[in-house]
């Protein structure tokens, strides 16, 4: 079986314990390994790998943020601006917090006036 690393990792936890066996010098297992000579320090002085290649468990263990409670009829309004091919529009946006209502309007500007009569 396999072991699961990020994309930017570079050693293994096979190659991490050939580093700390090792008696070659720093520099050596740097050109070995193809790795910065301060990465080979830091596995070599390592006494554990424990716990340091553990990837993140899925995105949906971690526990739901939830707005505060609201009364129905409040919305969230906000001003984003979007990019197509023609340039780039502004979108108004107002959210019901309760129902989860979306309303969107596309401007070409995002005025002060716009802004009033979307509220």
């Amino acid at each position: 079986m396999g072991q699961v690393l990020h994309g930017n990792a570079k050693t293994t936890h096979i190659v991490r314990a050939a580093i700390q066996r090792s008696t070659a010098t720093i520099t050596e297992l740097a050109d070995q390994y193809d790795l910065n000579p301060k990465t080979v320090m830091k596995w070599h002085n390592r006494i554990s790998a424990s716990g340091i290649s553990r990837l993140l468990g899925p995105p949906g263990d971690k526990p739901k943020k939830h707005f505060k409670s609201y009364p129905i009829g409040y919305f969230h309004i906000d001003i984003a601006e979007v990019r197509i091919a023609e340039g780039k529009l502004h979108m108004f946006e107002a959210i019901d917090r309760v129902s989860e209502f979306t309303f969107v309007e596309l401007h070409e500007r995002a005025t002060q006036h716009i802004a009033m009569e979307f509220a």
